[in-house]
């Protein structure tokens, strides 16, 4: 970032990030390993990681719990097909365009969805747009913050096959945000530094940089 922009409080754009003194490189993720990424980070020990994991065995916990006392074998498995069927169907897409929507709202301008499909993952890209840590968090938490209180109410307010079928999307659903928690992670290892990241799409790339110590 160049000094009149540190004096502004304005993010520094790709080129910025890339051509500047003030900036090195910290991380160059090829979207194609996308996946192994994410799984290496996760393995890190610090609060977001670890909310992800303690938060989703507690979810589940829970669910298990209340079909104890609700349990129903026909029910079951048609709640089982339909929760399948929608979690990869709507869940996804809602999921996504919550993505999306946040960073229409924090001014993203070239964003879309793009399958990995070798991966067996869909993300949500903004071409060129470089995101902050604390909007990194909001863009990565809400699809989770959103669908879950959604899916708690509706769990506690449903009976029979629906129930079910909400029971399963949770648990799908929570499990399936390894993704946006591992990438939060990876932000959260870096907050000792001023760190940004952007997507660059023709390339399949994101990048991750930081400002340099001392600066």
């Amino acid at each position: 970032m160049t000094s009149d922009n540190k004096k502004k409080n304005k993010k520094p754009t790709p080129e910025e990030l890339r051509e500047s003194d003030d900036y090195e490189k910290l991380q160059d993720l090829d979207h194609n390993e996308m996946v192994q990424f994410l799984l290496e980070n996760l393995k890190n020990r610090n609060p977001v990681n670890a909310f992800f994991k303690h938060g989703t065995m507690i979810l589940i916990a829970l669910i298990l719990f209340v079909w104890i006392g609700r349990w129903n074998t026909t029910l079951f498995f048609a709640g089982l097909g339909v929760g399948l069927i929608f979690t990869f169907t709507v869940g996804l897409i809602l999921h996504e365009l919550l993505h999306l929507l946040v960073y229409k709202i924090l001014g993203a301008k070239k964003t879309r969805l793009k399958l990995l499909l070798d991966q067996g993952a869909v993300a949500a890209v903004a071409d060129q747009f470089v995101v902050s840590e604390k909007e990194f968090y909001w863009l990565a938490f809400t699809p989770f913050a959103v669908l879950t209180i959604v899916g708690l109410i509706a769990l506690f307010m449903t009976t029979g096959w629906v129930f079910y079928a909400v029971s399963f999307f949770l648990i799908i659903h929570t499990t399936a945000c390894i993704g946006d928690f591992s990438l939060a992670g990876y932000m959260y290892e870096n907050r000792h530094r001023t760190i940004y990241t952007f997507d660059d799409v023709e390339n399949d790339k994101s990048y991750f940089f930081v400002e340099k110590e001392g600066e």
